[in-house]
Parts: structure tokens; sequence; C-alpha cells
């Protein structure tokens, strides 16, 4: 993924990292490009599949698709503007 924990990437974005006590880690991301703000979710795969979560992350990420997909948003829920994965990741 090219992330170090100094923020810095090969990416074009600027991380932040704030440090949670679940499966998942919240990074504050910015875009070098258009400095624009994004999260950035990345949960390890070797947990989900330790506390059979798999399905609960994968229907997660199918109802933030099919919300951002609508063409009207709620301004209660994030969008999901990308998802990726490498062996260890997932990250959206």
């Amino acid at each position: 993924m090219g992330i170090s924990r100094d923020g810095t990437s090969n990416s074009g974005f600027k991380f932040a990292y704030f440090p949670c006590l679940t499966i998942t880690q919240i990074v504050h991301v910015v875009y070098k490009k258009n400095k624009k703000e994004y999260a950035l979710k990345i949960l390890n795969k070797a947990q989900l599949v330790k506390k059979k979560v798999v399905k609960s992350a994968m229907v997660e990420k199918d109802a933030l698709i099919r919300l951002g997909t609508q063409g009207t948003f709620h301004p209660g829920i994030v969008r999901l503007h990308h998802c990726f994965h490498d062996s260890a990741h997932v990250c959206a």
C-alpha cells in the first residue's frame, strides 16, 4: 500500500493515523493534488477472518456502494469513493 506511520506515501496522499481498539484503523487522508480531505478505513484481513466478520465487512461495503450510486446522498452517511486491498488489508 505504500503508507508509513510518519504520514508519508508514494500515492499523492498525506496521512494522519487515529488509533482504534478494533480490527480497523481510521486514517485522515489529504489528496495532495487537490487538497481534498478523506477518511480511509483500513481493515486487517487476518483479524476479519479470525473474528469471523468477513461477511459483515462485505455487507457494509455493498451497502455503501448502493447508497452512493442513488444520486441523492444522506448527510449522515459517509460516501464510499474507492475500495481497494493488498495481501494484508482492505481499505475503503
